[in-house]
């Protein structure tokens, strides 16, 4: 097979079972379409730590077994509002199946074009520029870069396919060969890629070359979308033209694509590329309620992926519920509050046993203390300006002034025209937990920002990403208004 041949194989590989089980969950489909990455991973983390019980191995068999139950819950899940729909008979079960207009946020809904068109050329431009580059190297694919984490995420993936151990909380066999001592470690981005190069007939090394660009550079167009819908609260024209902008615009980001795959973060920064998804997916549950099952497995995929990225996903729902929801809620505040917050709770309540087993892990995770840069001597202007490791070094003419300042006026839009002051907080709050790393408060605010910043290895060049895909998303809409108003 041929990297490009394999590169489209994967595409297909990764999206459909999440695809699938959203769409039957109650999804329309470009909504189940965006909501397709997180949802597989979410099944592929379950399914591995779930098979990992017992001495069946994970491979494409149990997984294809995991995707059945998955999409039997969705079917029952589905029912199950189908007949409360039908109580009294007074509808059809193809009206209770299918309710509200057939039209609305379907394929024959044109909302979905722009934001589509984006994706799909974020999409080109973030894994074709990368899978060239690797092609053209020597040894093509087969190359391996000689640095400890990406090593590690090659031995995982080759540990997995010889042996069928995926589950994360036995990832200690493949590190502690000799005493098999208990590990916690998320392999749900592992997992997924030995099962895609047993489907596709590749080794781990290339199958892990060529599905990390794949996954990222699908995630983040996505995610950006998803963002701007997010940000705006809104479906409308300026969200659907701002939604397509940041989808394609997450190329150009360092921050966001390039120094993290550079630094071989892969989980983490795919993690990272599943968080506006998870967010969208939590805001959307209170107008479509049948969403909520894809909302929770799809929460899951991002704990599997990298726990550290969940912090990301609960401090935007949180802000939103508080400035958005309980001022204009979809419902009523109740309602709304309880349906999303049921998701949540309920893939936490799920994933509580792996907590359990990794609570060691979790305390190294928050000792690790990251040398950064010791010429830092502001810094709120490093992380205002998005200046964090390897940004100068690699990037030298980035410029992010004008993106700041169409950030700027995008967040005017979002607080003055759609009131959603939360997004501009989430930004706020993001860039101090940055700030925080680079120079610590020595205060008692400062060990509160640290709660959150010892998730993220206490780096910058992690926290930063969220930083930074506020701005873009913020930068999209500013110039989704100003066309709206140029071409009114």
């Amino acid at each position: 097979m041929t990297t490009t041949a394999a590169a489209w194989f994967a595409v297909a590989f990764f999206l459909f079972p999440g695809l699938l089980i959203s769409w039957v969950a109650g999804m329309k489909l470009p909504a189940a379409f965006a909501s397709a990455l997180p949802v597989t991973f979410g099944v592929i983390g379950m399914g591995a730590w779930m098979w990992g019980l017992t001495p069946a191995p994970f491979n494409l068999v149990t997984y294809a077994v995991t995707i059945l139950f998955a999409l039997l819950a969705a079917g029952v899940w589905r029912y199950a509002f189908a007949r409360k729909a039908r109580r009294g008979g007074t509808i059809s079960w193809q009206r209770a199946l299918f309710p509200g207009d057939a039209r609305a946020r379907s394929v024959l809904d044109p909302t979905w074009v722009l934001p589509g068109i984006g994706i799909i050329v974020g999409a080109w431009l973030c894994i074709a520029d990368r899978l060239d580059w690797l092609t053209r190297s020597p040894n093509g694919t087969y190359n391996i870069v000689q640095g400890w984490d990406v090593q590690w995420h090659a031995n995982a993936v080759r540990f997995i396919m010889e042996t069928g151990v995926a589950s994360p909380t036995r990832m200690g066999e493949l590190q502690n060969i000799e005493t098999h001592a208990d590990l916690l470690y998320p392999s749900a981005f592992h997992a997924g890629i030995a099962l895609f190069a047993r489907a596709a007939g590749l080794e781990a090394i290339p199958a892990l070359n060529i599905a990390s660009p794949v996954l990222t550079g699908l995630a983040f167009p996505i995610t950006l979308a998803c963002l701007v819908f997010a940000f705006l609260r809104s479906r409308g024209m300026t969200a659907q033209i701002g939604a397509g902008l940041a989808a394609i615009a997450v190329y150009a980001a360092p921050q966001i694509l390039w120094i993290p795959d550079y630094v071989g973060m892969w989980p983490y920064m795919f993690a990272i590329g599943l968080t506006g998804i998870s967010i969208w997916q939590f805001l959307n549950v209170p107008g479509a309620r049948a969403s909520a099952l894809p909302a929770a497995i799809g929460f899951l995929g991002v704990v599997n992926v990298h726990p550290s990225a969940v912090t990301v996903v609960v401090l935007a729902v949180v802000l939103s519920w508080l400035t958005s929801t309980l001022v204009a809620p979809e419902r009523s505040r109740m309602s709304d509050t309880v349906w999303m917050a049921g998701p949540g709770i309920a893939a936490s309540l799920l994933f509580l046993p792996q907590v359990f087993a990794g609570s060691t892990q979790a305390e190294e995770v928050t000792a690790w203390e990251a040398v950064e840069d010791a010429s830092i001597y502001n810094g709120w202007e490093t992380a205002f300006m998005m200046q964090t490791r390897h940004v100068g070094e690699f990037f030298p003419s980035f410029d992010p002034v004008v993106p700041l300042w169409l950030a700027g006026f995008g967040a005017l839009v979002m607080v003055v025209w759609r009131r959603q002051v939360w997004s501009v907080l989430f930004y706020l709050i993001s860039l101090t937990v940055c700030v925080n790393v680079l120079q610590p408060f020595d205060n008692v605010f400062g060990d509160m920002f640290a709660v959150l910043g010892n998730l993220h290895y206490n780096t910058a060049h992690r926290l930063i990403m969220p930083v930074a895909m506020s701005v873009v998303a913020a930068a999209a809409i500013g110039v989704a208004a100003m066309i709206r108003l140029v071409t009114l």
